[in-house]
């Protein structure tokens, strides 16, 4: 469980692909910190920074924090083809359907949906994949994914919104999503955590 940053108010930790963060996750944080809360979820398959608070008041802190959209986190991403605009950001909407486990994208306003923002900025191209920089400005629900995948590029690697033909192609049955910087605009922190970019 490799710690990115730890104070007396929170830790930041990279989470391996393939755990749930309120799952296996959790309890190899709390055997370590009894009294660690998880502040925000990463999807099982995504790797990279997750946040657990260490107090009842950090914990306040960092998720208002998160709703008042004062904390960024920041993503890096493979998805298939190459986007003809190099730098956007998108509105759209989404609507969760807890039964399927997944969320469907609109582009224009629906019954039980909500707005979603998505950043993106492309920093190379690979043919027919590229490398995307990504920043969440709303933070839904499979939100990258979806949103991505609603564009025209899924991520490689991803089974449920991706191109599964595509993805045995390149012999990848793991999305190819990380969290790579979180930056903590909140009283009392105004700091950053980033980690290791692996591609």
């Amino acid at each position: 469980m490799p710690i990115l940053y730890q104070d007396e108010r929170f830790i930041a930790v990279d989470k391996p692909v393939g755990m749930e963060v309120e799952g296996e996750l959790f309890e190899l944080v709390k055997a370590e910190f009894s009294t660690a809360q998880p502040c925000h979820r990463l999807d099982a398959n995504t790797t990279g920074i997750t946040l657990f608070a260490l107090t009842d008041s950090s914990y306040e802190e960092i998720t208002q924090g998160m709703e008042a959209r004062s904390i960024e986190k920041y993503y890096r991403c493979i998805v298939k083809g190459t986007p003809k605009i190099a730098q956007r950001t998108c509105r759209a909407w989404l609507k969760k359907d807890p039964d399927a486990a997944r969320v469907y994208i609109y582009d224009e306003l629906h019954e039980g949906v909500k707005e979603i923002i998505t950043e993106y900025r492309v920093e190379e191209s690979y043919g027919d994949t590229s490398l995307l920089s990504v920043k969440l400005i709303t933070g839904r629900t499979h939100q990258i994914r979806a949103h991505l995948a609603h564009l025209g590029h899924p991520i490689v690697g991803d089974d449920k919104y991706g191109d599964r033909e595509f993805n045995k192609l390149k012999g990848k049955d793991v999305q190819l999503l990380r969290a790579v910087k979180t930056v903590l605009n909140i009283p009392g922190y105004g700091m950053s955590v980033e980690a290791r970019k692996t591609f």
